[in-house]
């Protein structure tokens, strides 16, 4: 059971890093112009790990 709560937060976790992210990135297209680089897409690490669940 301690293992499922620590897997949720860690996933939860995850994702709030993720759209804070997204929240920089759009920032720094509005304030400066700037494009996000390669990998630095909107929601880049959400995919991966919702894909690594469903297995």
């Amino acid at each position: 059971m301690r293992i499922l709560v620590a897997e949720g937060l860690l996933q939860t976790y995850c994702q709030y890093a993720c759209l804070k992210k997204h929240k920089v990135l759009d920032l720094r297209l509005k304030l400066y112009g700037e494009n996000p680089d390669e990998g630095e897409t909107l929601y880049a690490g959400i995919d991966e790990f919702d894909d690594a669940d469903q297995e």
